[in-house]
């Protein structure tokens, strides 16, 4: 695409004042201008660096945080997997992230289906108080967890817990 907008110079002004703290001098301010007014789309060396700049200072401020993969199965036992020791399962794949992970191997439900004791895990609250249960439903059924309820991904986005 030839030409650059007012979008891409908003971007550009904004990365150069977020990267220095004092003024800009004339001479940054041709380098930047020739770099967007160059009409090919191409990224000139000083914008490049400016990125760079940019994206280092992000990454040196960023809050380091954890990870999170959930995995709930249904009717899966502890010793149900290979890294457990089962003798003829091999689940390769969730071995490695196995050992590379952190895992919990306790969580009992007091329901045997399988809806509301996965919105037990999701919500911390027993299975009937989650309003899942008692959890059967139909193609056609529009129940599930209430819209309202807070759930541990939204404590973590709000980094609550």
């Amino acid at each position: 695409m030839k030409g650059i907008g007012i979008f891409h110079l908003v971007l550009v002004a904004v990365t150069i004042w977020k990267c220095h703290s004092a003024e800009i001098s004339e001479e940054e301010r041709q380098k930047t201008s020739d770099s967007v007014n160059n009409g090919e789309g191409r990224e000139s060396e000083h914008k490049r660096e400016v990125r760079n700049n940019e994206q280092q200072q992000h990454d040196s401020n960023k809050e380091t945080l954890p990870n999170i993969v959930l995995i709930l199965a249904d009717d899966l036992g502890y010793g149900d997997l290979s890294y457990s020791g089962h003798p003829t399962s091999r689940t390769p794949h969730i071995d490695r992230l196995a050992r590379k992970s952190r895992y919990f191997t306790h969580f009992y439900v007091s329901s045997p289906v399988c809806s509301p004791s996965r919105a037990s895990l999701l919500t911390g609250r027993l299975q009937v108080r989650s309003g899942v249960y008692p959890g059967v439903f139909t193609p056609d059924n529009t129940q599930g967890l209430p819209h309202n309820e807070t759930t541990i991904a939204t404590l973590l986005k709000h980094k609550v817990v």
